[in-house]
């Protein structure tokens, strides 16, 4: 029976995941604006068979997204959120209240807490809270959590808030995080905290780049094979804006993935076509970009 339960699970993720690429692919043809459509849905090496109504073309797709130190954080930090929200909503003196959780970073790396501390840290917010009077109309109060407080700045803050997070009575909170947002209101049921890392933007990962690109080339001969005879063969590079590890933060990153991309896959010649259909903030032009046309 267990064997039966992951083989539908991973049938579902399967469905899934081709209604994702579906969606990407739908969106990348309507940006392209020249004919093009879904032909069939049951292609699945090359993803899509795409047609103009004269031409059929074989699409294939693969995403992008930072890897490595970045990727496990985002990971981590998804449990640390996770186990707050369970214990958060079960506790009626503070689930009507939502928070944010800035991180420190040190060498450029989240000060993400340890799975142990996980306990002592939600009792440190809890204190946190309950030192508040949340009984008044919904209100957002932002807490910066100080290394060192000396008496004139803490009797300066003690007149906008009743507490003054500092190691001594935060000690936790403090060494993980550098500010901390509390919002409540007493007619709504808290939602799941936030955190920096939610808002982070990645890096130009080109060895993850390499990767998934040469793992394509290595497949070109199984498309080739499922695919008419003198079909072009696409390739369709993906990223979006979750996990916040596939956001492209600028012009300058997405200029050294695209130039990487271009040398990769120029050098190969196995696809005809290439684009990267990216985040849409990243240039003013739009989210579609020519990596490579070798007509």
């Amino acid at each position: 029976m267990a064997d039966w339960r992951l083989v539908l699970m991973r049938v579902a993720q399967m469905s899934d995941q081709k209604e994702y690429e579906k969606t990407v692919a739908e969106k990348f043809l309507a940006e392209l604006n020249d004919g093009w459509r879904i032909q069939g849905d049951d292609s699945e090496s090359p993803d899509f068979v795409l047609t103009d109504g004269t031409m059929t073309v074989g699409l294939e797709l693969t995403g992008y997204r930072e890897q490595g130190a970045h990727n496990e954080a985002f990971s981590r930090d998804s449990e640390f959120r996770q186990f707050i929200y369970e214990h958060w909503r079960e506790d009626a003196t503070v689930n009507h209240v939502d928070l944010f959780l800035a991180y420190r970073k040190v060498d450029r790396r989240f000060t993400l807490p340890k799975k142990a501390c996980w306990s002592d840290l939600l009792d440190e917010l809890r204190t946190l809270v309950r030192s508040l009077d949340t009984s008044d109309e919904p209100s957002r109060i932002s807490f910066d959590l100080f290394e060192e407080v000396d008496e004139d700045f803490e009797r300066f803050l003690g007149r906008r808030q009743r507490c003054v997070p500092t190691p001594d009575n935060y000690p936790l909170l403090c060494s993980h995080f550098y500010k901390v947002m509390v919002s409540y209101d007493p007619g709504l049921v808290a939602g799941p905290p936030t955190t920096s890392i939610d808002s982070r933007n990645t890096g130009a990962d080109i060895d993850e780049l390499q990767r998934v690109l040469e793992a394509k080339i290595k497949k070109v001969p199984e498309y080739r094979a499922n695919l008419p005879p003198g079909a072009e063969l696409w390739l369709l590079i993906h990223n979006n804006g979750w996990p916040s590890t596939a956001h492209i933060a600028n012009e300058i990153i997405m200029e050294k993935l695209l130039t990487t991309a271009h040398s990769i896959l120029a050098a190969s010649g196995e696809f005809v076509r290439v684009y990267w259909f990216a985040n849409a903030y990243v240039r003013p032009s739009g989210p579609l970009h020519v990596v490579y046309r070798g007509e």
